[in-house]
């Protein structure tokens, strides 16, 4: 986990950025190309003193969260103890890459499908509430985020005239290649938009730049699904936070 983290941080050329308007045509992602994407993100679940996740059950279905933010996670794990003490010391938060769950996930899938009877857990992605909240701040009336939210950043691209020139802002890999991040956090979205800001001088307020919000789900369905230019360049960036807590082994 920490091995896969290093390398995503060190992969970045972070003091580089550019636009991206018309992307590089690509088919949807191979799974090996997604789960390398996912490799590096890590989510956090409370386990028991067997290392199994805690699920729920709904009606008739089993839920093991997973959660995005490792505060939440703590916070899950009190409540937990806090309503049965005896399991104070077996009950844990461990960090585990996405790529563990996404492979667990199709798995699980496929043997539904192939013994509908069976029981399975769904894991269930739950994200931090603040980061729901400044998600649902940018969206139209009316309409609710569904899902983990992800931020990226647009420009205006003064070498594209007219109305619809808004284009993704992108960091250059070491290669020279140009990525796409979805941020997992806003404050990482508005910084790298800042950033940009200050590099054309362009004022604070100006709505040359935005903040587009999408969710995990939609992107992870567009890699398995979608020919849609431009979705291999895209690559998820995890918070500080949980960068922090997945490498400190607390």
């Amino acid at each position: 986990m920490k091995k896969g983290l290093t390398r995503w941080l060190m992969s970045i050329g972070l003091a580089s950025t550019t636009l991206l308007g018309t992307m590089i045509p690509a088919l949807a992602l191979t799974q090996a190309e997604i789960e390398e994407r996912l490799e590096a993100i890590p989510v956090f679940t409370v386990t028991d003193a067997n290392g199994a996740p805690l699920v729920a059950r709904v009606e008739d279905q089993l839920f093991a969260g997973i959660f995005i933010n490792p505060t939440d996670a703590d916070a899950f794990r009190q409540r937990v103890i806090t309503q049965n003490a005896d399991l104070n010391n077996s009950v844990q938060v461990i960090p585990v890459s996405m790529r563990e769950i996404y492979r667990i996930e199709r798995e699980r899938a496929a043997q539904a499908r192939r013994n509908p009877a069976e029981e399975n857990i769904d894991f269930v992605y739950i994200p931090e509430q603040q980061q729901l909240d400044l998600a649902q701040s940018l969206l139209p009336a009316g309409q609710e985020i569904q899902g983990v939210p992800l931020f990226a950043v647009r420009v205006t691209d003064p070498s594209q005239p007219g109305s619809n020139n808004s284009v993704y802002l992108t960091l250059q890999q070491e290669d020279g290649s140009p990525v796409v991040p979805f941020y997992f956090s806003k404050q990482q979205a508005d910084a790298l938009a800042q950033r940009y800001r200050e590099s054309v001088s362009l004022p604070a307020n100006s709505n040359a730049v935005t903040i587009e919000v999408s969710t995990l789900e939609v992107i992870l369905a567009n890699w398995e699904q979608s020919d849609q230019p431009g979705l291999q360049q895209i690559f998820l960036v995890p918070s500080p936070a949980a960068i922090q807590r997945a490498t400190s082994g607390n």
